[in-house]
């Protein structure tokens, strides 16, 4: 049982260093669905507020509303978050350098790692499990950065398009308040 300690430290420095890698992946795919749902609404938006700004009917009901400046504060507004939204999605999604682990085979050449392989086949002992472990948990801590870094990216994403659908809601309520005035 005790022989089986190393072998069990070093599955489990695998196994956190793989499970990093997995999040990493999985906030990469949430920043691409938050761009993708950002996009969509402000194509939506600029769709629907087109016609409205494009209208000279509707422009003189519109402008004529005691609301008039609240509504146009709120589409710039909206704009902008979802501007931000974008923006942070993008940042969140971004790749930094991803570090490989455990990397056993020195060199850069294949002559390189056939020399190296070779020289770890005559001597075992020249393999170092403590410089591969140190391997794992330094990759593991600067992938760990990385995710902290996208969380907060995509966090502040998220609540950009929370903040954005709400001046959108305001704006679209102020709009049919307008048009339904008699």
């Amino acid at each position: 049982m005790e022989s089986d300690k190393p072998r069990l430290l070093f599955e489990s420095l695998t196994r956190h260093y793989d499970l990093v890698l997995e999040r990493r992946s999985a906030l990469s795919g949430q920043a691409s669905s938050l761009m993708t749902f950002a996009g969509i609404i402000e194509t939506i938006l600029v769709g629907l507020l087109t016609p409205l700004a494009t209208n000279q009917d509707a422009h003189k009901l519109l402008s004529a509303s005691q609301n008039y400046t609240t509504m146009m504060w709120c589409i710039s507004m909206g704009f902008t978050v979802y501007l931000a939204t974008a923006i942070l999605a993008i940042l969140s999604y971004a790749e930094t350098l991803w570090t490989p682990a455990p990397v056993v085979v020195e060199g850069k050449t294949p002559k390189e790692w056939r020399e190296s392989l070779e020289e770890i086949h005559q001597k075992p002992e020249t393999l170092s499990v403590v410089g591969l472990e140190m391997q794992l948990v330094t990759a593991t801590d600067r992938h760990q950065q990385t995710n902290r870094r996208k969380y907060r990216l995509l966090l502040a994403g998220y609540i950009a398009l929370i903040v954005g659908i709400l001046f959108t809601a305001v704006t679209g309520y102020l709009i049919l308040r307008v048009v339904a005035a008699p």
